[in-house]
């Protein structure tokens, strides 16, 4: 990307910004996130936002009651003061810091681990006006993601063979459960069965050889697991509602 280029595109950007109502509204998509706190604080490592998981955890009902409270305010001394020293080293060195260990007390004397990343915030003038962070608990962390850690093997399997014969039956023993227990698990967490998601993929493949390779029609089906043309062609049809020739036609335009 060139110079004008990317200034075109910075433009775009804080006029698309500057239009909002309120960016404390992607705070929102943080709701989402149980073990995700986000806080925004200005030079005085003042809080300026936050969302309300960050919120509860320092004992407030709503994240409004933060704001304008000092991290002095909300946090034991002994944490506080290292908080407030990387605050203020980020805002001097204009660096942000990524995914450091740190203990965190809560309003209710519980003290966990948590993962935090923090940045500095600027002015329009480039000058740095505050910091961002967000900090994510581990053990709450580990709860959400537990469930899907069982299916990574499986996961890995599909991507180092989507080419070849897959089995359900095997993708089972991948994610050690008996096959219908696999079957239940997978679209409860998912939202689609295995054998749909295999289907998804492999015409993800397809897409991809058919836009960027010149590999025939009939030798992208059998790479990607179809087998043929003619059943790549009725997935295609079924899926996308169109023809791998009309695909590649169309996406070859852009």
């Amino acid at each position: 990307m060139t110079r004008t280029e990317s200034s075109k595109v910075e433009n775009r950007n804080t006029s698309f910004f500057e239009e909002l109502d309120s960016t404390s509204e992607l705070l929102q998509l943080f709701e989402y996130l149980p073990d995700t706190h986000v806080f925004v604080k200005d030079s005085e490592s003042t809080i300026v936002a936050a969302n309300r998981h960050f919120a509860h955890r320092m004992g407030f009902e709503d994240p409004a009651e933060l704001i304008g409270k000092s991290t002095w305010d909300i946090c034991p001394k002994e944490l506080a003061e290292k908080y407030v020293q990387d605050d203020q080293r980020i805002m001097q060195s204009d660096k942000k810091l990524v995914d450091i260990n740190e203990l965190n007390q809560a309003a209710d004397g519980t003290v966990n681990w948590f993962i935090t990343s923090k940045i500095p915030l600027h002015r329009k003038d480039g000058s740095v006006a505050g910091i961002a962070g967000i900090a994510r608990d581990v053990k709450k962390a580990k709860v959400i993601f537990e469930p899907y850690d069982r299916f990574v093997a499986v996961f890995d399997h599909i991507v180092e063979h989507y080419g070849e014969r897959i089995t359900i039956a095997e993708l089972a023993k991948k994610a050690t459960m008996s096959t219908s227990q696999f079957n239940r698990h997978f679209k409860h967490l998912f939202g689609l069965s295995p054998t749909q998601h295999i289907i998804q993929y492999r015409i993800q493949k397809a897409c991809r050889e058919l836009t960027y390779t010149a590999k025939t029609i009939a030798e992208i089906a059998t790479a990607t697991g179809f087998y043929d043309q003619s059943a790549m062609t009725r997935f295609f049809a079924r899926h996308l509602k169109t023809t791998p020739k009309a695909y590649r036609i169309q996406s070859r335009k852009h």
